[in-house]
């Protein structure tokens, strides 16, 4: 889900470069984007996961945040990371069993599937729209380097 809020973004990016024209703006934000890091002071900054994932709520208001949430309790140890998606309760009995078949594995997996296989279709359907454009973008990135090349010098 986080690869996909970076894929928007880069669109995003794009078709503002297009339709705009390329800018040091978008140059610095690209970098952030593939170059980025926390790890060490000389370079930028990475983008925020959470900056990513707003590209996406754009796009789709309410679910995707809604769905990375989701998957986020799953990925913790908490009640969805371990007893919900693992647990079985014994009625009656003061017992529970842990095993990858547990009372809700079944709807478990329906929902992490469900969410990561519409990640990966936005993921590659914005990764093609930004492939169709392509030659477009190579067009303005020339423009925007042509205009900045130093004039050539008699001999």
């Amino acid at each position: 889900m986080e690869t996909a809020g970076g894929v928007v973004l880069l669109h995003n990016l794009v078709v503002k470069s297009i339709e705009k024209g390329l800018s040091e703006a978008f140059d610095k934000k690209i970098h952030k984007l593939l170059m980025g890091t926390n790890d060490w002071e000389e370079m930028d900054d990475a983008i925020h996961v959470n900056d990513l994932l707003r590209e996406v709520q754009e796009v789709i208001p309410g679910y995707f945040d809604e769905a990375y949430a989701s998957l986020s309790e799953y990925s913790h140890p908490n009640w969805l990371g371990t007893f919900g998606a693992y647990g079985t309760t014994y009625e009656g009995e003061a017992r529970i069993s842990f095993s990858h078949d547990g009372d809700a594995a079944d709807r478990q997996r329906g929902t992490v599937l469900g969410r990561l296989s519409g990640s990966i279709g936005l993921c590659l359907g914005y990764y093609d729209m930004v492939e169709q454009m392509t030659g477009d973008f190579v067009r303005v990135v020339e423009a925007f380097y042509a205009d900045r090349a130093e004039p050539e010098k008699p001999i």
